[in-house]
């Protein structure tokens, strides 16, 4: 049965006219009589004794009346349920991210983000392959690099150049190197991304162009905050993207090294699928890293 038909029963029944229920509902009070007559018809019941004064509801309309009003009650619960939902930021908000999501985005930032917006879940998935965006039901996604996937929707939150730095109390013990031939007899904190791949060369941008450079290396790790946390301890020079020390440099705890090479850009992005009908968890969560970027200074 047509619930809109239904819908037009309650509104004749509630107001005890079929002259008022058309004008309520901006039609002939003919049509509204036509439908009730249609609904008994599929019923096989009478629902109204009809009279030239009222309308009485049968045994099986006020049956009929209870039980409608019941769920269609339910169902506007529902719909005001879902408009509450699309207007406070609530929800379950699954974010795929890099295994290093925690070194270029604090934790302190995720218990931020929780304070101000307490009825948003968080489902994070730190991993390095790349996960179908769409496919898997991710909302956020961050990628850093180039981006390849132009159905998703980008917005960049930070480029920031990769530099060398190293802990006071390192430089005191070592020496500060002067030129990069002086990097040959230094630790240098060299990033690993799996047990069988060696990395020990680091490539290095400078006045003089692009050099190739092959480092000593006593420590190496497959994740940047590791690589920082050595260098604060002193075990030697990093090469790391500033946004991840900045607050190391601006502390003391760590100082840039050989300040006139490094290595081009590295940019940090977010993705999500689409700027129609977007949750509002996800215009928050994006509201929210692109402020705290720019907090850092870390915007191009």
């Amino acid at each position: 049965m047509d619930l809109n038909e239904l819908a037009l029963f309650l509104q004749v029944a509630r107001l005890g006219s079929f002259a008022r229920a058309g004008e309520a509902l901006g039609m002939p009070a003919s049509t509204v009589s036509r439908q009730v007559q249609n609904i008994e018809a599929q019923l096989g019941v009478r629902l109204m004794q009809r009279s030239t004064r009222r309308l009485m509801l049968t045994e099986a309309g006020q049956l009929l009346l209870a039980r409608c009003e019941a769920h269609f009650s339910a169902i506007g619960d529902v719909i005001q349920e879902v408009l509450d939902g699309v207007s406070v930021v609530s929800g379950t908000l699954r974010i795929a991210a890099p295994s290093d999501f925690f070194d270029w985005f604090p934790l302190r930032w995720i218990k931020e983000f929780r304070a101000l917006h307490p009825k948003v879940r968080l489902e994070i998935f730190a991993q390095d392959a790349l996960v179908d965006v769409i496919g898997d039901g991710i909302d956020i996604a961050f990628r850093a690099g180039k981006l390849e996937d132009s159905r998703l929707i980008a917005t960049l939150l930070a480029s920031t150049a990769v530099v060398l730095a190293a802990s006071d109390a390192y430089l005191c013990e070592h020496g500060v190197p002067c030129s990069l031939e002086d990097l040959a007899v230094h630790d240098c904190l060299t990033l690993r991304s799996a047990p069988n791949q060696s990395q020990r060369d680091w490539v290095l941008t400078g006045p003089d162009g692009e050099t190739r450079l092959a480092v000593r290396s006593r420590f190496c790790a497959n994740a940047m905050g590791l690589l920082r946390d050595a260098a604060v301890e002193g075990l030697g020079i990093a090469l790391l993207p500033e946004v991840v020390i900045r607050g190391d440099l601006d502390a003391g705890r760590l100082r840039r090294v050989l300040p006139a090479y490094g290595q081009s850009s590295v940019s940090l992005s977010l993705l999500y699928p689409s700027r129609q009908q977007m949750q509002k968890s996800v215009l928050a969560f994006v509201e929210f890293a692109v402020a705290r970027f720019a907090d850092q200074g870390a915007r191009p």
